[in-house]
């Protein structure tokens, strides 16, 4: 390569800038067009590729999208034949079974709040106590007036009232005992009431497992049914639907 600096042939290296320069002084001899061309186009290609990204850099819109689409097939996973035991009846009665066994919370405390034996065994003691004061005492006011004994009258007194007060106490816890009673008695109806509407809805679960499609949906959503009754409705036809499309 001829440089016009040395006046004399030289090597020719590569610059940075796309064009040849001498080896010895190493100013500039000549630019190649090609090389320029070639770094021309990188650069346009360079900036076609950037605007490119930008075009495709995902929105709001294109993230919202996404999410709906994971959703949705988050719940085509949950309701997919794959994801229900071939039997289903005995999948929904032993969950039905498993939600509704009897709790032993709720049985260790009617057990708690029955009524003790022993205070209905006190209230027996203070009547009889109290009834037994209450003659005594009255037996000897009545003897004291017939004889005329002040001695037998302040002696009656004393116990007459004593066994008022024990037959008075003795009515009461009496009244109270009652009470717990009638209250244990209605919080076991109001219990065996919650069982049989359990059992009702575990029977009314089991019934639309293989129940009659749609028209089961419908009903209960016109009667104002519970969401877990429409949603066991809807798995109840999904059910259906897998099993007629691995039958055919």
């Amino acid at each position: 390569m001829w440089c016009k600096r040395c006046q004399q042939d030289a090597p020719g290296i590569a610059n940075g800038e796309g064009g040849m320069a001498c080896a010895r002084c190493g100013s500039t001899v000549r630019t190649s067009p090609t090389a320029a061309g070639e770094k021309r186009s990188a650069d346009e290609m360079a900036a076609l590729a950037s605007a490119a990204l930008a075009d495709d850099a995902p929105t709001t819109d294109t993230w919202q999208l996404d999410a709906e689409l994971t959703e949705a097939e988050r719940l085509l996973a949950a309701f997919s034949p794959l994801a229900v035991p071939a039997d289903a009846s005995l999948v929904i009665a032993s969950q039905a079974a498993r939600t509704h066994r009897f709790d032993p919370e709720v049985k260790r405390r009617d057990e708690l709040e029955k009524p003790p034996a022993i205070g209905g065994f006190v209230a027996w003691i203070l009547l009889l106590a109290g009834t037994m004061a209450l003659v005594c005492g009255g037996v000897l006011i009545g003897w004291s007036l017939y004889a005329g004994r002040a001695a037998l009258w302040n002696l009656g007194l004393p116990i007459l009232l004593a066994g008022q007060a024990g037959l008075l106490l003795g009515v009461v816890l009496q009244l109270v005992r009652i009470w717990q009673n009638h209250r244990a008695a209605a919080e076991r109806l109001a219990a065996v009431d919650r069982q049989l509407g359990d059992l009702e809805q575990t029977t009314t679960l089991l019934g639309n497992t293989y129940g009659a499609g749609s028209s089961t949906f419908f009903a209960h959503l016109a009667e104002g049914a519970s969401p877990h009754l429409l949603l066991a409705d809807l798995k109840g036809q999904m059910d259906l639907l897998a099993m007629k499309m691995s039958g055919k």
